[in-house]
């Protein structure tokens, strides 16, 4: 009876939750970016049973650059507001559920919910079209099934959790930070050399299936054109001079890595101000000691965190085409360290004296954090189902050229959300978030012109997209023989010349 009251608790406060997320998608659906397009073009041709691929104006290409689940997913639903909703109360349940088995306690599992379901960081992710949204309750499944594991050592849920991290591998490519994670746990519990090796294989099967099969069946192309190379000290200090391309335009040095600095150090500061109590009143060490005891979800969910961020240094560090760390990139790290937090604190509270500083401690790192969340989130307003783009006059002439009609742009992902009508981007000048610059832009201008002229093709400039690693109209104008063939006063359409 118990267990059904908590389920069912859980649930109307997980149900409430989602509902702010029903509000905020209600009338124009998730918001959609340049990476949402990808997804609702591969999910789209693979509803038509063309496979998880996307179009451009070379042709179909299988879908690489992201991993295919979120895209298989969505294609399931037509209304794309249901996913959304569904899987943020999915990941309510699944945090207040976790916080119940970790603190035996009704009251934290629904206040756990309630601050987790209103902070920014729920709703930035819950709001869009990203494949977050998945990624985010299959983690939390994952760390339940460690935690199991560790607890009781039966081999059901390391396969459960090892398969749940391949599954995840295949929605979101960062998710492999589970891997580091296998290999660090045996540095705090012993686990047999077997079990270890079974998890590794396992956990990465399903990223290793899919590029093996988009590599020797499909002829792909490794995802996202990375270009491994030995871990060197002159890369790391290429990668630290471009953080400020990291660091949101308008915000101050207490951003790290674009995410706001405060979440880094709350679990510091609590650590510190309970200890620094301890001391001031002279408490005997042997509570010191209890109290800084960490439970077993709780070194599970601190490996946990420190893993995923070590990991995303690894992926930049060791690929020349870097993956910008922002608050989307780090949503997970949120994730599991505001989990950390919580239960830390929650344990900690049953300390008289430790409470009120503490519980106002972790208060005021929590809303200086989603404060500073606000802020960063509005200053990334990208949303193509905006109104603005799309009454764009350069739109409605996109729209008027002829069917199947070869296409290159600086906004291909606009072109399609908008008109469907598939077309490439114009070649890289240099790849975005990095000072690697493309070689071969001089004979990839070439071959783009090439391909205009001999397939009577269209060029068009969206003026209101702005991408710096892209050529400007004048740069493509003065190196290209182009012929005006329409301009509006938000765009223009460029033909090849003679």
């Amino acid at each position: 009876m118990r267990n059904f009251k908590v389920i069912l608790l859980i649930s109307i406060f997980s149900l409430i939750g989602s509902f702010f997320i029903f509000r905020a998608i209600e009338i124009y659906g998730p918001l959609i970016t340049p990476d949402s397009v990808y997804y609702l073009q591969a999910s789209e041709n693979f509803k038509e049973g063309l496979g998880v691929k996307v179009k451009d104006a070379e042709g179909l290409k299988p879908l690489v650059h992201f991993p295919p689940l979120y895209p298989v997913f969505i294609s399931f639903f037509d209304d794309l507001r249901v996913p959304n909703v569904l899987l943020s109360f999915i990941t309510n349940f699944l945090l207040g559920l976790f916080m119940f088995i970790a603190t035996n306690s009704l009251f934290s599992s629904i206040l756990s919910v309630v601050l987790f379901s209103v902070s920014p960081n729920h709703t930035f992710n819950f709001s869009r079209l990203w494949s977050e949204t998945l990624s985010l309750p299959l983690i939390l499944l994952a760390i339940i099934f460690l935690w199991r594991y560790l607890n009781s050592r039966r081999m059901i849920f390391l396969l459960i959790f090892s398969l749940l991290v391949s599954i995840s591998s295949l929605v979101r490519y960062a998710n492999l930070f589970f891997i580091l994670v296998i290999f660090t746990i045996p540095l705090i519990y012993r686990i047999s050399f077997s079990h270890l090796v079974l998890s590794v294989i396992l956990s990465s099967a399903g990223f290793i299936f899919w590029h093996v099969l988009n590599l020797m069946v499909l002829q792909g192309s490794l995802a996202r054109d990375f270009s491994f190379h030995i871990f060197s000290f002159d890369h790391v200090l290429t990668f630290l001079k471009t953080l400020k391309l990291y660091i949101p335009r308008g915000a101050s040095i207490h951003y790290l890595f674009g995410v706001p600095i405060y979440f880094f150090v709350v679990p510091l500061i609590v650590l510190g101000t309970v200890i620094l109590i301890f001391f001031i009143v002279r408490e005997n060490f042997h509570d010191l000691k209890k109290l800084l005891s960490f439970s077993d979800i709780e070194k599970v969910l601190l490996v946990c965190s420190i893993c995923y961020v070590i990991f995303i240094f690894l992926s930049i560090s060791f690929a020349d085409y870097y993956i910008p760390p922002d608050l989307r990139i780090m949503s997970p790290f949120f994730v599991l360290m505001f989990s950390f937090v919580f239960i830390f604190v929650y344990r900690v509270l049953k300390f008289k004296l430790a409470s009120l500083p503490l519980l106002f401690g972790f208060l005021i790192g929590y809303f200086s954090h989603s404060f500073s969340f606000i802020n960063a989130a509005r200053l990334d307003p990208v949303d193509y189902n905006n109104p603005r783009y799309a009454n764009l006059e350069i739109i409605s002439e996109v729209k008027k050229l002829p069917e199947g009609a070869i296409i290159y742009s600086n906004a291909p992902d606009l072109i399609y959300f908008h008109t469907r009508k598939a077309s490439s981007s114009v070649p890289f000048k240099f790849y975005p978030a990095t000072t690697r610059t493309n070689k071969k832009f001089d004979e990839n201008l070439k071959r783009m012109f090439n391909r205009l002229k001999e397939n009577d093709g269209f060029l068009v400039i969206i003026y209101s997209v702005k991408r710096p690693y892209l050529p400007t109209e004048e740069e493509l104008t003065s190196k290209l023989n182009l012929r005006l063939y329409v301009k509006t006063k938000d765009g223009v359409i460029y033909k090849a010349g003679e």
